[in-house]
């Protein structure tokens, strides 16, 4: 690489100075030159090589080579270089509860997310357990309340969580409140949020938390490296020509309660950019700080029994332990597989030594664990 620069540098400063050498022989061309004259050349043609050298410098790093991704993130499989990932596991995940109210649309830096859970709640309702940790992210939101069994799921990265509130019963269940202290949840609650009132959105649908402060705070709580949890296992992107050529999943997550569509999701597969593309309630959901359609590589549909509580609060019970059914979509090909969660505090499992699925839409849908790989 320094012949190049070397070679570059050299012919524009001659091509300087043949130029001031001209215009000093035209001022006089039996006169010598002056000291003050001679000084003056010499000034403008360092001005000038430097001037090259800036520009040979950035010539120089447009031919710098690539580091490799070579280290594959525990969470979703995507690429970093050692470097990064040195710098990575130095910080947790953290979980944030997002709320997904029709009023509280469109939500802030969803598409950044490692992993986004989709679950119901209340009243035919869903809700995002969105988990950070590959990017530097300064907003996220409206962020709410927790329920027992995204408890349950967190526990499998034992990450810190942000929410506001969480839901109280007598049936130990139901009560997120209790389990919070009795799992040892790293919880922020509410630490550094705040509410946006931008005339549309208001309380509890406005406020909004950043993962970017919770990862300096937590330094001083002792909760800045990464967790021992099990890393799924990942593959590289199948080639267009062997990829699904069409795919869409209706996704319906609670047929009981009436919601006028508003929760409905359709996901639908680009194959050439091998990417889901995502709807909600038939609108683009598009990402209110990116401005991008949210989207993920890999959906997985995870089946599991739902029952309602009963309770004043219209509370929901999840089985989260346990063992189930799942469609796994990916590279525009549905799989049917089986999940599998031994614990409270290990991570569900998915696993694909299944038939393979080949309808083009899903179908039993109840909630929706999606998570991405990106080659980078």
């Amino acid at each position: 690489m320094t012949v190049p620069v070397l070679i570059f540098s050299t012919l524009l400063s001659i091509a300087s100075v043949g130029y001031l050498l001209y215009d000093v022989y035209n001022k006089d061309i039996n006169a010598p030159p002056t000291p003050s004259m001679i000084l003056e050349s010499r000034k403008e043609t360092l001005e000038t090589i430097k001037v090259n050298l800036i520009e040979t410098s950035k010539y120089r790093e447009s031919f710098t080579p690539q580091i490799p991704r070579t280290e594959e993130s525990p969470l979703n499989g995507v690429l970093f270089t050692k470097a990064e990932m040195n710098k990575l596991m130095k910080k947790r995940p953290i979980a944030v509860m997002i709320n997904n109210h029709n009023i509280a649309r469109p939500q802030s830096n969803m598409a950044k997310a490692d992993i986004v859970f989709e679950t119901p709640v209340e009243a035919g309702i869903t809700r995002y357990m969105a988990i950070y940790w590959s990017e530097d992210v300064k907003e996220v939101g409206p962020i709410r309340s927790v329920r027992n069994y995204h408890l349950e799921w967190l526990k499998g990265y034992d990450a810190i969580l942000i929410h506001d509130g969480q839901a109280y019963s007598d049936d130990s269940r139901l009560d997120a409140a209790s389990n919070l202290r009795k799992y040892g949840v790293k919880t922020v609650s509410t630490y550094g949020a705040w509410r946006w009132n931008d005339g549309r959105r208001y309380a509890p649908h406005n406020e909004y938390s950043s993962p970017h402060k919770v990862w300096e705070y937590a330094k001083s709580k002792g909760w800045d490296n990464f967790p021992e949890i099990t890393s799924w296992k990942f593959k590289s992107d199948l080639p267009i020509s062997e990829r699904g050529k069409s795919q869409r999943a209706d996704i319906v997550f609670w047929t009981a309660m009436r919601n006028y569509g508003n929760y409905d999701t359709t996901w639908t597969y680009l194959p050439s950019r091998n990417t889901y593309l995502r709807k909600i309630g038939g609108k683009n959901d598009i990402d209110q700080k990116t401005n991008i359609q949210i989207e993920a590589k890999v959906l997985v549909i995870h089946r599991t029994k739902m029952n309602l509580s009963y309770n004043s609060k219209g509370h929901i019970l999840v089985d989260v332990l346990g063992s189930g059914n799942a469609t796994i979509l990916q590279d525009g090909i549905s799989h049917k597989c089986t999940w599998k969660k031994d614990s409270r505090t290990s991570r569900t499992v998915y696993y694909n030594d299944c038939l393979l699925y080949t309808s083009d839409a899903a179908d039993e849908e109840d909630s929706v664990d999606l998570g991405g790989r990106r080659i980078i």
